[in-house]
């Protein structure tokens, strides 16, 4: 399950007119439940069609073609799908309300569970871009080298999300702008530098965020495109873009920027609308400053410097119910404001609103507090905190706080203090209690146990402090019990039996003496 994507090939020696309009549907379902999943082939140069599956529950699938093409109607097979030998592999992004959430195992190794995800996105805007209209280009991309070399900085700086910017390089590699090329077909390098990014970003535990379009003042748009926006060549490209892409995990995409000045809400809904039609498996849509609601999220383009944490309860509340994310790009330094207290409060207070997601980065000059960064990803991901039923309750503490319905895990947040109250009278047992400094590399403090009620929780000294108190881990008592009564009773009938032998064979019935080496062992 989830990996690796299946894929089929189909040869079509019969073809007759342009390759990319030949339609091919594959209608994948899953036994015992009935889901369905439907693709579509997609060409891939010379006489080859190609479609692909990725499971998203354990079982029998069978899959079925259809087209009007006879050589590529007709094929049927069956999938017989496993869990997943890797604990950590993870599915699809999808929505679970306002909050971002990836798919994974469910207890019996099936498809069916849910993990929060924050969604944040890390740009180099120096060296390691995708985008051709600054010169960089998808073409150098053709060397995983530099997809690794793109990860190895996002984990150092604390992310697990990238950016892939496509523009006019979906029709011609390496164009930015409509007026670069005339081609009004997929480019087969593209793609297959494109999934070759998602392949090894999904390997090694990381999203991509898939950036469409830019704004028309660069010629980034599908204005100039035969048909203009979602016309025959543009709805062309979403539907192979769909069926190639579509079963490949762990992305989601942003339409462009600008957008106000190029497009209007409507044509953003029926490319939304299209794109779900087709994808086949879910991926998450953003439309900066466009709030259709064929559009999975909601992305703004604000740029606070400071309140982040209100402006994002009030966006989240402002959502229509979908995960919010701030597309502005938070890059460092940035019109002189964005600076390392400014970036790391900012991390903090979105996560504490309840996940709203953003865009990180560095242009000219890196991040100087990467543990502070790689911190919160270690309080949030790596111990997997960020649950989806963690709700924001500001009567719980003098500073942000969530909490889980049934008061099982509680956080707490505060800056510039050295103390933080904190509100368990509703919690029906003692929870385990860590603080961390939010400003130094990541090191928990242990608080031992908070029992249900009211504690004023005294800190080493004054900074910006994380307290996360949940319940103990629970421990399989039966089975532990049995296990090591019969095993403690074994050893001490066997050591008495051991002991009185030795006595009577007038050994000295020390057990040091017993040891290897001993002049008494026998």
């Amino acid at each position: 399950m989830w990996s690796p994507t299946l894929e089929w090939s189909v040869d079509n020696p019969s073809i007759s007119g342009n390759a990319f309009d030949v339609l091919a549907t594959v209608t994948f379902v899953h036994t015992a439940s009935g889901e369905t999943r439907k693709t579509e082939m997609f060409y891939d140069g010379g006489t080859t069609w190609l479609f692909r599956f990725t499971a998203t529950r354990t079982g029998a699938w069978t899959f079925s073609s259809s087209s009007t093409d006879p050589d590529l109607d007709g094929w049927t097979g069956s999938i017989s799908v496993s869990p997943n030998p890797d604990p950590t592999s993870k599915g699809f992004i999808v929505a679970s309300g306002t909050r971002f959430a990836r798919q994974v195992s469910d207890a019996s190794g099936d498809g069916t569970g849910l993990e929060g995800y924050l969604h944040n996105v890390f740009q180099d805007e120096v060296d390691l871009r995708t985008s051709a209209i600054w010169g960089q280009g998808l073409g150098r991309w053709a060397d995983p080298s530099l997809t690794h070399a793109l990860i190895d900085q996002i984990e150092d700086n604390g992310f697990d999300t990238m950016e892939v910017e496509l523009e006019h390089q979906v029709f011609q590699l390496n164009a930015a702008r409509h007026t670069d090329h005339n081609r009004q077909e997929p480019d087969l390098d593209t793609f297959r530098i494109v999934e070759q990014i998602l392949t090894i970003a999904h390997a090694r535990g990381h999203t991509v965020r898939l950036f469409m379009w830019g704004d028309e003042s660069r010629r980034m748009t599908p204005e100039g495109l035969p048909g203009g926006i979602n016309g025959s060549v543009d709805q062309r490209m979403q539907r192979y873009l769909c069926a190639r892409l579509g079963p490949l995990p762990g992305w989601t995409m942003n339409y462009g920027f600008d957008l106000e000045e190029w497009v209007s809400e409507s044509e953003v809904g029926v490319w939304a609308s299209y794109m779900n039609d087709h994808m086949g498996w879910p991926h998450l849509l953003a439309a900066r400053r466009r709030s259709h609601p064929q559009v999975d999220l909601d992305a703004n383009d604000k740029m606070p410097t400071d309140g982040f944490y209100d402006l994002a309860v009030e966006k989240i509340g402002d959502s229509g119910g979908r995960p919010v994310v701030f597309d502005y790009r938070f890059i460092y330094l940035r019109d002189g404001d964005w600076t390392m207290e400014t970036t790391i409060r900012a991390l903090w207070q979105l996560t504490m609103a309840g996940g709203a997601g953003a865009v990180w980065g560095r242009d000219e000059e890196e991040y100087p507090g990467k543990a502070q960064l790689r911190t919160h990803f270690a309080f949030w991901h790596t111990a997997s905190r960020f649950q989806l039923d963690l709700v924001p309750d500001s009567g719980l503490s003098n500073g942000w706080a969530l909490r889980t319905p049934g008061f099982e895990r509680v956080v707490a947040y505060m800056e510039n203090t050295s103390s933080i109250d904190l509100d368990l009278s509703e919690a029906t047992e003692p929870l385990a209690a860590i603080a961390v400094d939010t400003r130094i590399a990541f090191s928990e403090v242990d608080l031992g146990l908070l029992s249900p009620g009211s504690h004023s929780i005294t800190l080493p000294y004054n900074s910006d402090w994380a307290v996360a108190a949940e319940a103990p881990a629970s421990v399989s008592v039966p089975t532990l019990s049995i296990t090591m009564i019969v095993w403690v009773w074994a050893s001490l009938i066997g050591l008495a039996l051991a002991i009185w032998r030795m006595n009577r064979s007038g050994l000295p019935p020390s057990f040091a003496d017993s040891l290897p080496g001993s002049p008494y062992r026998t």
